[in-house]
């Protein structure tokens, strides 16, 4: 295991030995409050159909939240994606470059969010899409394969909402569990499990 960081730390004193973690409700307000903007890898391979069953599990009606939109400094868009948004509307749009890439700058929050509400909601960035989902986390087995794990971000209640239906899903068959930092494991009669197993997704 990783070094734990403070609220990692917090969490095993707090939640250590407490079995089944995935259906005590306190534990997953705990990590809403300790966790937020934490990276969760979770041991699922990123593939298309993994991150279709994260998207429609995403419960975020328009002009709820809109933290997504406020966490980062900039967003990375392509070439097409901010022609096709120039295109579209009539205010001027901040772009910061770096080498060939475009960011849209943000000032606190996108220049597109109004009322906690999207204004390009049709045509924003892919990387808007797939929020709460990040770029995958490449892990290479015991054996040398390489393989992309899916991330999320624990950013709000309906990514939260995600992240434990997916480890829920995960830890289903009796044969892993969840720690307080949300990592998973093999449970104590499956300790035998390799680690490259762990992580593959779970059929």
């Amino acid at each position: 295991m990783a070094d734990l960081d403070t609220q990692e730390m917090y969490m095993f004193a707090q939640w250590h030995g407490t079995p089944d973690l995935v259906h005590n409700e306190a534990f997953w307000h705990s990590c809403l409050k300790n966790y937020i903007g934490k990276c969760v890898t979770l041991p699922y391979d990123d593939t298309p159909e993994e991150r279709l069953a994260v998207t429609v599990m995403i419960d975020c009606p328009p002009g709820t939240c809109g933290q997504c939109c406020r966490v980062y400094d900039r967003t990375a868009i392509t070439t097409e994606e901010y022609k096709c948004i120039s295109a579209n509307v009539r205010t001027r749009i901040y772009i910061d470059t770096e080498g060939d890439k475009l960011f849209l700058r943000h000032n606190g929050c996108c220049q597109f969010l109004k009322d906690n509400k999207c204004t390009i909601y049709d045509i924003r960035p892919a990387v808007c899409r797939a929020f709460p989902i990040l770029a995958p986390r490449e892990t290479v087995s015991t054996d040398g394969i390489v393989f992309r794990q899916l991330q999320m971000r624990l950013l709000c209640q309906p990514a939260l909402s995600s992240i434990k239906a997916m480890l829920s899903r995960a830890c289903s068959n009796g044969k892993l569990m969840i720690l307080p930092d949300l990592s998973i494991i093999p449970t104590l009669e499956n300790t035998g499990v390799a680690f490259d197993q762990l992580t593959r997704r779970l059929s």
